[in-house]
């Protein structure tokens, strides 16, 4: 009998600590499609706040994206942008690390200073631009 009551409070107490660890919330997770830029793309973004350091972890991934010299010509990169909102300036976050034989962009484990923000993916002529061209391929806006 002391056997069927311990395992009957084991299922308790995790049904218990799944409903906790949903309430919880985990990461955001976006799917935003492509701009006319770039209207095949796919991404993938997952942003993990971290609210006591006000810093979001964020992972990008884009499937179905031309080279970037098709879609603008003399462009090499594909760089993501946060800035917290329309009068704030853009930060550089990161270059994609682009396959162009798979097609497909990635930017991993980044650091966003910011848990609300404006998120771009434009097309560049270089690696470290100081502030975004006006191709975009990818927007989203992160927020809890």
């Amino acid at each position: 009998m002391n056997a069927r009551r311990s395992s009957s409070r084991g299922g308790v107490f995790v049904g218990v600590l799944c409903t906790a660890l949903a309430a919880c919330g985990g990461p955001l997770r976006y799917a935003p499609k492509g701009t006319p830029k770039a209207p095949d793309a796919d991404a993938s973004i997952v942003a993990d706040l971290n609210k006591g350091s006000s810093l979001t972890r964020l992972t990008v991934k884009v499937e179905h994206l031309a080279p970037p010299d098709r879609l603008k010509p003399d462009a090499t990169n594909y760089v993501v942008w946060a800035r917290h909102n329309d009068g704030s300036p853009w930060q550089r976050i990161g270059g994609l690390a682009y396959d162009a034989d798979a097609r497909k962009g990635e930017l991993v484990e980044a650091s966003v200073p910011l848990l609300e923000f404006e998120l771009i993916i434009s097309i560049e002529k270089q690696p470290a631009p100081a502030t975004p061209s006006e191709d975009v391929v990818i927007s989203q806006k992160v927020e809890d």
